[in-house]
């Protein structure tokens, strides 16, 4: 007897199955299947009905109306075959199902890669497959991806003998990453690190009693795998010596680096542990998703491509693990209640067969950041991420990504000042909120005892250590990004140093090291030959993105560089392509970071302005927010544009008022928020109405922190395309300033026009002023005074090099920074002529008072008559920058007849013996 011949699949089933196969490449519109046979037949109802269910409202006071092109895409090709997603709509997107296809029951296609999970124990046996799978097959992709030392951590977990042992004898552990929770966690102090030492202390009731569930669950696992030695921070970091905790903090990131792989406890806290591991903790509950179709099961995914970089619980939210799931090269994730792996090669997860793959997605800006290549966006990009987590003590801002930092400093030369790069330190000094609608959260340290806080908890205004929230520390051009629209490149203004007191001497302070924007013009002209690069000569000017026209900073085009040692694969966005060869760093397990300590305060001689903050009209919580938190600069007599200030928070932007436009030049009211955008940006007549006599503007201070060159591709709303002609356009970066017992604190980073700058009331801060008070007519053969005019503005360009005095007995050492004297050479006279200044001899009358910037070059030449030049030379600076013993020694020399060098406020010195009526 024959069996009954099955019923041939509808029109619409069949889509689906090429759809899975990978044979169908259109999408599915379900509406457009209107046989009878579709409509008729039962083994798709069942799936597309409950999906229509999920896309219904929650609440009845929903207006969600039912799409009509609700249907299936599939993915193109390779790892993704197999893949099915069901949509809300093809063409507006919303709800959606991942879908997987289990195998039948007779046989086993390559694109039915669905596994139906036991709904209580986590499969061990499969998680073991992926490690070994990996250390077998992937060779050193995976056994050292950012070439980070090895590290040895000082204690280990034996899992086998149930205590804690030395570290640094064992090669191979496994690491636990995971969350407190609402609990404080345990803490290893000096008592309890020598009990936790002792065989199968774990065992001993005093011991258990304090150790949470997730270390024995990580214990089980470990031990499951294979392995015998864990790291768990709670267990393997003392707190009895904080030298030494802070140490063990900044060998947290290359701890996960060189751990074999990191089990990431994603799902709950220490307290919840991991559920489903069969025999040491409960059952998983697991209820995973399963919808018929035909004789087959269809699993709905609680998975999606980027689950495992952005995570939806706690975990994902928490500061201290970000660095820890960064760094680790192999994962093992519990996550959703189901296993899941992954490495630098591969991901696979739980619910797929084994050797089943789908298309992933593996975080690629750390790896490239590792190889030596220092690209600003792709940090600001990790930075930026990071700032945005939690913390349950906000100053331990730095020291929760310290570890990754110091990974970074291998390829940021010069490391990181409390977060900022000095290698990039002048443009990233004006970072701003992410979006213009990003809200930031000053940071104020908790109440936590000072013993019990971690060292360099500083949390300085300056840096992004001290806001919480999503921040951009801007681009450099450098790496091609054919996307992008518009380049950037930084210029410096003012030499910045740092120190440990605000009260620090000149002595004192260390130089922060710009070293890109030292050698970027030299890097450009090719004067040093750099390994690794090769030129490659472009055939024409259009890049890899819709043809449009390649955009090149000032000194480059017709030719790109690659590097030998930039092998990772690029179809969209970031090229493998640089505007310029620059050294790289030849990055090994060998190579030692390199960070400066974390002193937190800084110092510049920098310019300032004061000018008004407004916000613009139609800018109301009436309307989107979009633009909430730029507002206007104007100066404070005209109310002319001048630029615009990105502010931190809604709360500061409460203390400006609403302006009116004021058009010119055919410019009308600007009602749409994008074009507000524009005009704030960018150079226009527009002019905000304010009255120079009005009390109640809102003045504030800035101060000038750098100069940037933007280069912008011109947007053709037609075709949707940028285009020619490019837009050059200058900027200073300037920070708003308030301040505090003589310290300045940031408040907020802006920029403004170069143009209107300059054209603004500048101060100088950290300003000398020198002069004479002239007795005796002065003519032009009566010697006197010369100076090299404009030369001040050259002063910090002349001394970033290197520069030797001149041979004088009364020169001074070189610690003092020249600041009271130095002594020019011929050499250094051309320098500053080569550059389009003059000497020049200023003529005096008798009772004249002429002052100059202290950093102006000047000597007194000798009379060719016979009378005879008779001066008060005075040096003034203001008296807050003063400390109090300075002031007292300057005191004590006056009282008894003794002179002092020029510089009035430090450096103090005594010149030469008393010398009564001088």
């Amino acid at each position: 007897m024959s069996e009954p011949e099955r019923a041939k699949p509808c029109d619409l089933c069949s889509a689906l199955m090429e759809m899975f196969r990978g044979v169908r490449k259109e999408h599915i519109d379900i509406s457009a299947f209107q046989s009878q046979g579709a409509l008729d037949c039962s083994e798709h109802t069942s799936l597309i009905e409950q999906f229509t269910e999920y896309c219904q409202p929650k609440s009845t006071h929903n207006d969600h109306r039912p799409k009509k092109d609700m249907g299936f895409q599939g993915r193109e090709g390779g790892e993704s075959v197999g893949e099915v997603r069901i949509i809300e709509s093809l063409e507006s997107g919303g709800l959606y199902w991942e879908l997987l296809l289990c195998p039948s029951t007779d046989c086993t296609e390559e694109f039915a890669k669905g596994d139906i999970l036991d709904p209580d124990w986590v499969d061990l046996t499969k998680v073991k497959q992926w490690k070994s799978d990996c250390l077998a097959l992937h060779g050193s992709k995976c056994n050292d991806p950012m070439r980070i030392w090895i590290t040895a951590p000082a204690w280990l977990v034996d899992v086998e003998l149930e205590c804690v042992v030395p570290g640094e004898e064992h090669a191979n552990f496994v690491a636990l990453s995971y969350t407190y929770g609402d609990h404080l966690g345990l803490r290893a102090d000096a008592g309890l690190s020598a009990r936790l030492r002792e065989p199968h202390a774990f065992r001993a009731e005093e011991i258990a009693s304090r150790i949470p569930p997730i270390l024995n669950h990580a214990m089980f696992i470990t031990k499951g795998l294979g392995e015998r030695y864990l790291w768990v921070d709670a267990l393997c970091i003392g707190h009895d010596d904080p030298a030494e905790t802070a140490r063990q903090l900044r060998m947290m990131g290359s701890i996960y680096a060189s751990a074999t792989l990191t089990i990431i406890a994603a799902d709950g806290d220490a307290e919840d542990g991991i559920v489903g591991l069969n025999g040491v903790s409960k059952s998983r509950a697991l209820e995973q998703k399963l919808i018929s179709f035909g004789s087959r099961k269809v699993i709905v995914r609680d998975t999606h491509i980027f689950s495992l970089v952005h995570g939806q619980t706690p975990y994902f939210s928490r500061a201290w693990t970000y660095q820890e799931h960064r760094l680790a090269k192999r994962k093992l994730y519990f996550l959703y209640k189901t296993a899941h792996w992954e490495c630098q090669h591969w991901q696979s997860h739980e619910e797929l067969i084994p050797g089943a793959e789908i298309e992933t997605y593996i975080e690629p800006r750390l790896v490239e950041s590792l190889d030596g290549f220092p690209e600003l966006s792709s940090l600001s990009n990790i930075i930026g991420s990071y700032n945005d987590m939690n913390l349950r003590y906000p100053e331990d801002a730095l020291p929760g990504i310290t570890g990754l930092l110091a990974v970074l400093s291998r390829s940021f030369e010069g490391g990181f000042l409390f977060g900022i790069p000095e290698m990039f330190f002048h443009r990233a000094l004006a970072w701003r909120p992410q979006w213009p609608f990003t809200e930031l959260q000053h940071r104020t340290p908790s109440d936590r005892p000072r013993e019990s806080q971690l060292l360099s908890g500083h949390l300085p205004s300056w840096s992004w250590v001290g806001w919480k929230g999503l921040v951009n520390l801007g681009q450099e051009a450098g790496r091609i990004n054919d996307i992008a629209s518009t380049i950037e490149e930084t210029y410096p203004m003012v030499e910045w140093y740092t120190a440990s007191s605000p009260t620090a001497s000149a002595s004192e302070r260390r130089c922060i090291r710009s070293n890109w924007y030292e050698h970027r013009e030299e890097w450009k002209r090719g004067m040093t030959q750099l390994p690794g690069w090769t030129a490659v000569d472009m055939e024409d000017d259009k890049g890899t993105y819709k043809d449009e026209p390649r955009i090149f900073p000032a000194g480059c085009g017709g030719r790109v560089y690659r590097h030998q040692n930039m092998i990772h694969d690029k179809n969209h966005g970031p090229t493998n392509d640089w505007y310029f060869p620059f050294p790289v760093a030849q990055i090994s397990g060998a190579t030692e970071p390199s960070m400066p300590d974390q002193t937190p305060y800084l110092f510049s001689r920098t310019q300032r302005s004061f000018v008004v903050g407004r916000r613009a009209s139609g800018l109301t919580d009436h309307m989107p927010d979009e633009m909430a938190n730029i507002i206007a600069l104007c100066h404070c007599s005209s109310g002319r544009l001048v630029g615009t200030l990105h502010l931190h928070s809604r709360e500061q932007l409460e203390r400006f008022p609403l302006a009116e436009d004021a058009p010119t030049s055919g410019h009308g009211r600007i009602h749409n928020q994008l074009e507000r955008f524009l005009v704030l940006k960018k150079d226009t007549n527009t002019e905000i109405a304010t009255e120079p006599t009005d009390e109640n503007l809102s003045k504030i201070e800035i101060v000038a922190v750098s100069m940037t060159r933007s280069e912008s591709k011109t947007r053709n709303k037609e075709t949707g395309r940028s285009e020619k002609p490019f837009v050059t356009t200058e900027a200073v970066n300037v920070l708003w300033i308030e301040w505090e017992n003589s310290i300045a604190y940031r408040r907020a980073a802006g920029s403004v026009q170069k143009k209107h700058w300059e054209q603004l009331e500048l101060e100088d801060l950290d300003l000398c002023v020198q002069g004479l008070l002239n007795y005796q007519p002065n003519g032009s053969d009566d010697g006197g005074l010369i100076l090299m005019k404009g030369s001040s503005k050259l002063h910090d360009d002349f001394f970033r090099g290197k520069r030797e005095q001149d041979n004088r007995e009364d020169k001074p050492p070189e610690e003092e920074d020249f600041k009271d004297l130095f002594i020019f050479k011929e050499d250094d006279v051309q320098w500053f002529k080569d550059r389009g200044r003059m000497l020049e001899k200023v003529n005096l009358d008798l009772g004249d008072l002429v002052l100059w910037h202290s950093r102006t070059m000047y000597y007194a030449c000798f009379p060719q008559g016979n009378r005879i030049p008779q001066v008060q030379h005075v040096c003034m600076t203001p008296a807050k920058f003063a400390k109090k013993e300075d002031l007292q020694l300057k005191a004590e020399l006056f009282k008894t007849w003794q002179s002092t060098a020029h510089w009035p406020y430090c450096n103090i010195r005594k010149q030469g013996p008393p010398e009564r009526d001088g």
